[in-house]
């Protein structure tokens, strides 16, 4: 990953699968790291998943990032945060992993992102 990193230089980055509990420390030299394990077993009783949103420290305009939702399921986990900018404005990022694949009744569970991102 910091290879890919290195070499890309993005400004942000969303991973899912990251396979990292709560007692592992996520970080990326320049990036501030905002990190979700799974906290429920998946439906195969793994504990795999997790969620990673980093940014770029630094980045133009933004004058602030928190964490708006946090969704952490057997069968969808889901992190948002909101990033708020030097104009007034702000951005929502939602970074969604479907464990066994997206369903309709998957979906109910997003709920409390969406309404947090457009509040």
């Amino acid at each position: 990953m910091l290879q890919l990193l290195t070499r890309y230089d993005p400004d942000l980055v969303l991973l899912q699968e990251t396979w990292t509990g709560k007692e592992i420390a996520v970080r990326f030299p320049g990036m501030k790291v905002f990190h979700l394990p799974r906290r429920v077993p998946a439906a195969s009783g793994a504990h795999r998943g997790g969620l990673i949103i980093a940014f770029k420290e630094g980045l133009p305009n933004v004058l602030s990032c928190k964490v708006i939702s946090k969704i952490s399921h057997a069968t969808v986990e889901a992190l948002c945060l909101r990033f708020n900018l030097a104009d007034g404005r702000s951005i929502a990022i939602t970074n969604v992993y479907f464990a066994s694949g997206c369903r309709e009744e998957l979906l109910a569970h997003l709920s409390p992102c969406a309404d947090n991102a457009t509040n």
